[in-house]
């Protein structure tokens, strides 16, 4: 049994496009060759080039963008809101971890 793969709609791959192009470091790579991305996967998600792109902030404008798009939220709201949860529990570890030295 095959699992349904959600695949991002073409007009919103182009959007990541221009987003990716907002956090380029440099004007010149040759592991991207300027393009800012690596690839698409099979979900139709682009491969940021981790050479010349900040990541952290291209991810913050993805997820901003995702939360304005009803359609993009449907997607992909829920693996984002996972990852918040995630931050938080590290840093809950991360005072734990403080107070038991």
């Amino acid at each position: 049994m095959k699992k349904e793969i959600k695949r991002l709609p073409e007009t919103y791959l182009q959007e990541a496009k221009k987003m990716v192009l907002k956090h380029k470091k440099k004007k010149k790579c040759n592991k991207c060759f300027d393009r800012g991305y690596l690839g698409i996967t099979e979900e139709n998600m682009l491969i940021p080039c981790t050479h010349c792109i900040d990541s952290k902030s291209l991810f913050d404008e993805w997820k901003a963008y995702v939360k304005t798009i009803p359609e993009l939220s449907e997607l992909y709201g829920d693996s984002l809101e996972e990852k918040e949860e995630e931050k938080e529990e590290k840093k809950e570890f991360k005072k734990e971890k403080k107070n038991w030295e």
